[in-house]
């Protein structure tokens, strides 16, 4: 699959530019485990999250300073989207465009009823969401 070699070029290129990145990474990734749903949020899904606090700043006016605040912001993104109502874009290096998010929420209204909860689109996966396509499940997001 071509989305992994691409997946870890961005996040490479994310972690350069704010060095918090990784730990706020990894330290998601273990309170997924540590509450048993690592086994239905994808290693990619929960770096996309965490990549998503530091690409899209939201009602903040800095990118989080630390892992803990990075987790927090990602664990209230993780709580508070409308992961079936919305797809969550993360646009990791600024480069997507009008007619990008508007292949994105083509392909989100096209998806199937099977799918997975949630919709996590870059600028190397527009129509697809390879990190998330089977899980979570709905069940799991409600």
């Amino acid at each position: 699959c071509v989305a992994g070699p691409l997946h870890h070029m961005a996040l490479a290129g994310l972690h350069g530019t704010h060095p918090v990145f990784a730990p706020t990474a990894r330290l998601l990734q273990r309170w997924l485990h540590s509450h048993l749903l690592s086994p239905h949020i994808s290693t990619q899904a929960a770096e996309l999250l965490a990549a998503a606090v530091f690409t899209d700043l939201g009602a903040y006016s800095a990118p989080p300073a630390t892992a803990v605040a990075g987790l927090s912001r990602a664990l209230q993104l993780l709580s508070q989207h409308d992961w079936l109502n919305s797809p969550l874009i993360v646009n990791l290096a600024g480069t997507m465009h009008e007619a990008d998010f508007a292949a994105v929420q083509r392909a989100f209204a096209d998806r199937s009823e099977l799918s997975g909860g949630m919709f996590i689109a870059t600028p190397y996966d527009l129509r697809e969401s390879v990190s998330t396509r089977h899980k979570p499940s709905r069940v799991v997001l409600q």
